[in-house]
């Protein structure tokens, strides 16, 4: 039992590294430093929408675990 929960751990749980909540992109346009903050704004938003509609967003994709990118 060990090994397994070992390996699970090891190899096969998730770890992001950078989450995509906490990413900043560090754009030189001001427009595009304002679509990140509108994005992440409506990251949030979509977020608490589902939560608020009874979805159990820790089941599929909570924010404080999503990846900023394919981290594998």
């Amino acid at each position: 039992m060990f090994k397994s929960t070992l390996a699970f751990e090891m190899f096969f749980k998730p770890h992001a590294v950078e989450l995509l909540k906490d990413i900043t992109y560090n754009f030189d346009s001001d427009t595009l430093r304002d679509a990140e903050k509108t994005f992440m704004t409506d990251l949030q938003k979509t977020h608490q929408s589902l939560i608020d509609d009874g979805i159990d967003v820790e089941l599929y994709a909570p924010l404080d675990k999503i990846a900023c990118s394919i981290q594998y």
